[in-house]
């Protein structure tokens, strides 16, 4: 299983499975209906799919290292509507502390070194990149 994804289609949580792990934590990030813009219709997520799969791994294989977890993290790009998952990262660790640990960072780290921007689109017909 590919460990960091972009992709155009819809995201899934993966099936993780280590006898010696006790933890496996999920994270979906979903589209909500209103942002501080307004009402949001949709977002459209684009990237630069090269550099953004090279640092999602990066990322990935820093958080393995550091918590001693195995991590899937997968990030979607185009329009997606309200309720629509854009990010799902799944931890799978021997306890939930550093599961959590390594969840929260990986997010973290997601929102502020992986090339990806994301537009609102709002149902007062405005739209505002962020």
């Amino acid at each position: 299983m590919e460990k960091a994804i972009i992709t155009k289609d819809p995201l899934a949580v993966p099936t993780m499975e280590d006898p010696n792990m006790g933890s496996f934590i999920v994270f979906q990030g979903k589209v909500r209906n209103h942002s501080e813009n307004g009402e949001v219709q949709a977002i459209e997520y684009s990237a630069y799919e090269e550099l953004a799969l090279s640092q999602l791994r990066k990322i990935v294989q820093e958080t393995e290292e550091k918590y001693s977890v195995t991590v899937y993290a997968a990030h979607r790009i185009g329009r997606l509507v309200v309720g629509e998952t854009a990010l799902v990262v799944a931890t799978l660790s021997s306890h939930r502390q550093e599961g959590f640990l390594a969840t929260m960072e990986i997010i973290d780290r997601i929102k502020k070194e992986v090339p990806i921007w994301k537009k609102e689109i709002l149902t007062d017909g405005r739209a505002v990149w962020l």
